[in-house]
């Protein structure tokens, strides 16, 4: 639950910063594909990190030589879910280093 306070607070100036990319007649259309991607991310994000961490699990599993089943689990799933983390954490430096490429409109237009 804490990490949804920070992902409800960045999605107001991220959805802001985006829109301000796209023309003021198609605010509209930008807003639908905002809110479409949105809700299909939103779907495949859970999915991708559980598949994720089952294939990190199982991994682990293969190349163990732990003889204790309980402790084997344990470490597994722990393995698991430090990949998934590795994944979301890249997935965040990607996505910051995009948001950095962003331009507000009046850098747009003194280029222009």
């Amino acid at each position: 639950m804490e990490s949804t306070n920070g992902v409800g607070l960045s999605i107001g100036p991220v959805m802001t910063l985006a829109l301000n990319q796209v023309p003021k007649p198609l605010h509209a259309h930008g807003l639908a594909i905002s809110n479409t991607i949105n809700q299909v991310s939103g779907a495949i994000g859970p999915a991708l990190y559980t598949s994720i961490m089952t294939m990190a699990s199982q991994h682990f599993i293969q190349q163990s030589n732990e003889t204790n089943k309980t402790l084997l689990q344990i470490k597994s799933m722990t393995s698991g879910v430090h990949t998934v983390y590795y994944v979301a954490i890249a997935f965040a430096i990607v996505s910051f280093l995009l948001a950095l490429t962003l331009k507000k409109k009046d850098q747009q237009l003194e280029t222009q």
